[in-house]
Formats: C-alpha cells, structure tokens, sequence
C-alpha cells in the first residue's frame, strides 16, 4: 500500500494543500488496496485506521477464482476493519481490489 502525505491540521503550506488536491483529483487516495481471501479459512480481515462501522466497502475481482466467489461474500465493518466473510476452501489466489467510503 503506498502512503499518501497527511497534511497537518494548521499551517499546511499552499504547495503542501496543492500537491494533496492534485493527488486527490487523480485518484491517488490511501482508501484502496489489494486483498487476498485467506485460503482454508471463512473470513478475512482487511485492517485500516479509516474503516469505520458506516464504511462502504467495494471489491473488484482480479482473479476467476475471486469472480466465481463474489457471489458468496458479506462484510461487516467496525472501527479500523472490514471482516469479509467468504467460503472456505482451499483457494489461493481469490484476489480482489478493494475501495472504501466513509466511515
């Protein structure tokens, strides 16, 4: 996951807020990721500090095996993680791109 600056709450310098606003523009936020659904297991966590309990939570399949699995998935949220309940098998590579909204 690579870490987007934080400006601080007083005296971010214009260039600082620019570089944070352009950033933001082109998409380059730290609320997305990759998550691999634990093989033999029937959850998976993903653990961020801005995961909250109203956080959306929005996964993209990356592999066949994470299509076929979509269907069988429910998340909950709570105060920094999403827990991905899944089907358990022995699977590795159920792969999924994932975005979170709110919090």
């Amino acid at each position: 996951m690579t870490r987007r600056p934080r400006l601080k709450p007083e005296g971010a310098t214009s260039r600082e807020l620019a570089f944070v606003i352009n950033q933001l523009l082109l998409g380059q936020i730290n609320s997305v990721g990759e998550v691999t659904l634990t093989a033999s297991q029937s959850s998976t966590t993903i653990t961020r500090p801005y995961i909250g309990p109203d956080s959306v939570v929005l996964l993209m399949p990356k592999t066949a095996n994470a299509a076929a699995e979509q269907s069988n998935i429910w998340i909950t949220c709570a105060s920094g993680a999403a827990t991905i309940q899944h089907s358990n098998n022995s699977q590795i590579d159920r792969i999924f791109n994932f975005a979170t909204v709110g919090g």
